[in-house]
């Protein structure tokens, strides 16, 4: 099964990086996010000069921020509205989602998300792209020098504390 020594050593190969965020002094982190080169890549080469295409008063840089911050912190996530898995179910991919934007990747563990990909939902919905998505992400993890299984299989309770 895969182990937090398993992602310690994907951050210092440089597979993924720990993706942090500006705490309050009462915040901790509950749960542990993980980008990969491609979605750090994609952020900083394309986040800054989305703009909103749904009705919302944040911009999509703002929607990360308080998706990523919400999820590390630990605060309730809502299924669909906020992450949900994808099928064929037993794949073990989710989404995290926000208006703008998706952010495709698994759970090695539990309370732990590698973000693998992500995009402009608007395009992912205009092309179908769902489906070349997951099988990017099903690559990647396979490729990946993690212990199996390299994902954990089930619901959100299953990896998540919500």
């Amino acid at each position: 099964m895969a182990t937090r020594a398993n992602i310690r050593r994907l951050k210092v190969r440089g597979d993924v990086d720990l993706v942090e965020t500006e705490m309050e002094w009462n915040e901790r982190a509950e749960r542990e996010l993980y980008a990969s080169a491609a979605c750090i890549a994609w952020m900083n080469g394309h986040l800054a000069g989305l703009e909103t295409r749904v009705c919302c008063d944040a911009t999509p840089l703002e929607q990360v921020e308080s998706l990523f911050h919400r999820f590390i912190t630990g605060k309730v996530l809502v299924y669909s509205y906020d992450l949900r898995d994808l099928e064929p179910l037993d794949a073990g991919i989710w989404e995290l989602k926000s208006p703008d934007l998706r952010f495709f990747g698994w759970f090695p563990v539990y309370n732990t998300f590698i973000v693998a990909y992500c995009d402009d939902a608007s395009k992912i919905k205009e092309y179908n792209l769902y489906s070349g998505y997951i099988q990017q992400c099903l690559r990647l993890r396979d490729k990946l020098p993690v212990d199996q299984p390299t994902f954990i299989d089930g619901g959100l309770s299953d990896v998540i504390s919500n």
